[in-house]
């Protein structure tokens, strides 16, 4: 594992990030209350539960008004969790979605996310076809509704359309920086005093859709809050650290470290746990965060799951629940490969936000395998510096 620690360095071309080599600790530190082994068998035994449940042509039965979604969820949950894109599972299952027709947000979006994982080359026609019915589908204030005709927003549809944008142009797929910039000015406006989201703009915030807008702004953030760093003058860098809009993710990340349940979506109780789990797991992945205020988001969310895991290996209410449980735990599969050391309580200690996001992405894609990444506080016991 790298321990890396972006510093601001008198060195022509930029922040020099320095690396130590060190060892992974994962989740059996002292501190933990569930032992991998038990995450590894609650994982598998969600995986059995829903590959037991495909039909014959390959799909999953429908649980919701929108066909077509528990198929593309099920398949990115069995993706994340290891299953090969060529097995007697997901083949027939990808060849189902890549029929999928362009109609709702949350399956086109869904679909763009299972297809650029499994097969970004082979499935390029699909994947730019649904990225452009995405787009068409952005509503003039920059959010999405469920589909292409209605013309009130959500933050939960906003939600998906921008990660399967996220995947699409991680694949290399075009999204116009309007696309971008249109949906950053709308969520920005739309978070509450309180740093949270809540469904439309109005009500209370809470958990759920606080972890969609956090998730929102940390994508746009990579796709239109660039660095105002300028370049070198008198062997140092003006603006190095410093980002447009990163106030209101700031705002949104405390939100979550103040309310952060496990075993509640904050401020709605049971509705829509698991789907809130989801939320802090795209959170944390795409920030690299291992903690979300004091609260070492994983370890605590992988113990409720263990412990809400019904005996027939399922979750909740069904399929989708199931499927949302898998995706979180599957995250303790990637190989932490960097910390990055929180070193101050200012944005000193980050000068580029992006540097070992890349780098990971980058030699996970050469390796084959995704990798992960995290932060590290100063003041965390050595065993997390380890």
């Amino acid at each position: 594992m790298i321990h890396a620690s972006c510093q601001g360095v008198r060195r022509s071309g930029g922040c020099l990030t320095a690396v130590v080599l060190a060892s992974v600790v994962g989740l059996s530190s002292a501190t933990a209350q569930v032992m991998p082994a038990q995450v590894r068998r609650a994982l598998e035994a969600g995986v059995r539960t829903l590959k037991r449940q495909q039909l014959a042509d390959g799909t999953w039965r429908q649980q919701q008004s929108y066909g077509g979604g528990e198929t593309a969820l099920v398949a990115l949950a069995l993706l994340q969790a290891g299953e090969p894109p060529d097995s007697p599972t997901l083949r027939p299952a990808l060849n189902a979605i890549r029929r999928q027709d362009e109609q709702y947000v949350y399956i086109v979006a869904l679909k763009i996310m299972v297809l650029a994982q499994a097969d970004p080359q082979g499935s390029r026609r699909e994947i730019e076809s649904a990225t452009r019915w995405l787009i068409n589908a952005q509503l003039p204030n920059g959010l999405w509704s469920y589909d292409q005709r209605r013309t009130s927003f959500d933050h939960s549809n906003t939600q998906f359309a921008l990660l399967g944008l996220h995947a699409a142009a991680q694949a290399g797929v075009d999204v116009p920086a309007g696309v971008w910039s249109r949906a950053r000015r709308q969520i920005q406006k739309n978070q509450h005093p309180d740093g949270g989201w809540s469904y439309r703009g109005d009500g209370n915030s809470y958990g759920s859709m606080t972890a969609a807008g956090v998730a929102d702004l940390i994508i746009l953030g990579s796709s239109v809050a660039h660095s105002q760093e300028r370049g070198f003058r008198d062997g140092a860098a003006p603006g190095c650290g410093s980002y447009e809009g990163s106030r209101a993710l700031i705002r949104g990340l405390d939100w979550l470290g103040r309310g952060f349940r496990p075993n509640e979506n904050p401020q709605q109780g049971s509705r829509w746990l698991y789907y809130w789990l989801y939320g802090v797991e795209r959170c944390g992945i795409l920030s690299g965060r291992r903690y979300f205020g004091e609260h070492d988001w994983y370890r605590e969310g992988a113990e409720f799951l263990v412990g809400a895991q019904k005996g027939d290996g399922m979750w909740g209410n069904g399929l989708v629940d199931t499927s949302f449980a898998v995706l979180f735990l599957a995250k303790g599969r990637r190989p932490l490969l960097v910390q990055k050391l929180r070193w101050s309580d200012s944005d000193a200690w980050n000068p580029d936000r992006n540097d070992v996001d890349h780098l990971v992405a980058f030699i996970g894609d050469k390796l084959g395998q995704p990798t992960a990444w995290q932060v590290v506080d100063f003041d965390a016991p050595l065993e997390e510096w380890l």
